[in-house]
């Protein structure tokens, strides 16, 4: 968002491209009336005042002829969406039409907007901070309801309130070290250390502790749970898919090596979103493209938040089998003994001994037994991880990055305290555990990381 300049007048198409009911163009900036009132015919002859709706239509000013029948709003500043006047207009859908209306616009001396402007104008103006502007993409890119939650308490201004308040107790104890600094024959100062060192520990590093701890909400609930389904060549790992999302997605074959590529979709269990893949079966591959295909699971199984680890009992283990078992992470797998509905060959004891602490559960993919013992043991495995549901600030991994290094910092300044270093080291630590609470608000941050965020917006927002 760097090098734009902020008094130009901004339109884009706010709603999804293809054919709809209703679509918007979005203006803001200060010709935002003027163009209304050159290209827009009220029905009623009405002037166009603040936060009112009219009916009327849309004009071509080269020839004057209606482009179609519209439903216009203007708001003034600063009480709109980016502080600036606003003008949207609400036209029948279509991209032919809409991209019609939006160039006639932008004939009128209006830039496009980039992605993320109309919010980027909003962070600008002060209408929201950092936290609040990546709210706005985590409701659009919510999974689930308890997201949708999660992201309107950040939307509301709390989650920045709460950041703020921490760095506004690190301040108070930044003005009491260089107290210390300036006046070092003061008695008082032994005292002013103890209350430096209480309320770092407790009033400071313990909230941001909890904050970081509930990042695994978010994956949990706005971004989804990453989950792979991984084993051996024909354990059943594609009817495990199509079982679980009721539909045939993923080709079953006793072919051995059958999927090749990542089949990846998105279902839910118990309302939490688990985003999903199908790997191809580990061993040894038969030709380049299966080989590409295993790197890839393998790839995938070291990135997942949960992995489904899929053996067949009615075949005894294999060193296939063993690797998998024996290399998996008992915090994140879940065992799964699939064709109970054929007679057992596995060595059970063996499985457990391999997996550690991993949970097991008994399935059939192709009957159904067992799934819904399954789907349990997923959504336990999952609740596990969440912590964060009753924080105000679930934060994402640019969030969660500023404030680890914060607590860095802030441990660091604890721990030469408590070593008798001079005042002015643990100032040094305050002011940087302080630049990184500014930067998590982004009070601090620069363009670079400015354009990180908003280009990942849609058009119009």
């Amino acid at each position: 968002m760097s090098n734009l300049q902020e008094n130009d007048t901004i339109a884009a198409i706010a709603t999804p491209y293809g054919m709809a009911g209703i679509g918007i163009i979005r203006i803001s900036g200060p010709l935002s009336l003027t163009i209304a009132e050159r290209l827009f015919r009220s029905s009623k002859n009405r002037s166009i005042e603040s936060h009112r709706l009219y009916h009327g239509h849309f004009l071509d000013p080269s020839s004057d002829e209606v482009i179609d029948e519209v439903l216009l709003s203007y708001m003034n500043a600063p009480h709109t969406y980016t502080r600036e006047d606003i003008v949207e207009i609400n036209s029948h859908s279509g991209p032919v039409l809409l991209s019609k209306i939006l160039q006639v616009v932008l004939a009128q001396g209006v830039r496009l907007a980039k992605p993320g402007e109309f919010t980027f104008r909003a962070f600008l103006n002060n209408r929201i901070d950092l936290i609040q502007a990546e709210a706005v993409m985590d409701l659009i890119n919510a999974k689930s309801e308890r997201g949708i939650i999660l992201s309107n308490r950040q939307l509301s201004g709390e989650s920045g309130k709460e950041i703020r308040g921490l760095r506004d107790k690190a301040l108070d104890l930044l003005a009491m070290a260089e107290v210390a600094i300036d006046y070092p024959e003061e008695e008082s100062i032994t005292h002013s250390n103890e209350a430096i060192l209480y309320e770092l520990t407790n009033g400071i590093i313990s909230p941001v502790e909890k904050i970081i701890a509930s990042h695994s909400s978010r994956k949990i609930w706005i971004e989804g749970i990453d989950t792979v389904i991984t084993g051996r060549v024909n354990t059943g790992k594609s009817s495990l898919l199509n079982r679980l999302i009721k539909e045939e997605k993923a080709i079953v074959s006793p072919i051995p090596g059958t999927t090749r590529d990542l089949i990846e979709t998105t279902l839910y269990i118990k309302g939490i979103p688990l985003k999903i893949t199908d790997t191809a079966g580990l061993r040894e591959g038969k030709d380049a493209i299966e080989l590409i295909g295993i790197d890839l699971a393998r790839k995938r199984l070291k990135e997942a938040d949960i992995a489904l680890a899929v053996i067949d009992q009615s075949r005894p283990l294999d060193e296939n089998d063993r690797e998998l078992l024996s290399g998996m992470d008992s915090s994140k797998c879940i065992i799964i003994l699939n064709k109970v509905d054929l007679p057992k060959a596995v060595n059970e004891e063996e499985v457990r001994e391999l997996s550690g602490k991993s949970d097991i559960v008994k399935i059939s993919a192709l009957t159904g037994e067992g799934i819904d013992l399954l789907e349990e043991a997923i959504v336990e495995k999952i609740s596990e991880t969440d912590t964060g549901i009753e924080n105000h600030l679930v934060p994402n991994i640019r969030q969660k990055s500023a404030l680890s290094k914060a607590l860095e910092h802030l441990h660091n300044a604890v721990s030469n305290l408590r070593q008798g270093q001079p005042m002015e080291i643990i100032a040094v630590d305050l002011k940087s555990g302080i630049e990184n609470l500014e930067e998590v608000t982004g009070e601090t941050s620069g363009d670079d990381l400015y354009d990180r965020i908003f280009s990942n917006f849609c058009l119009g927002k």
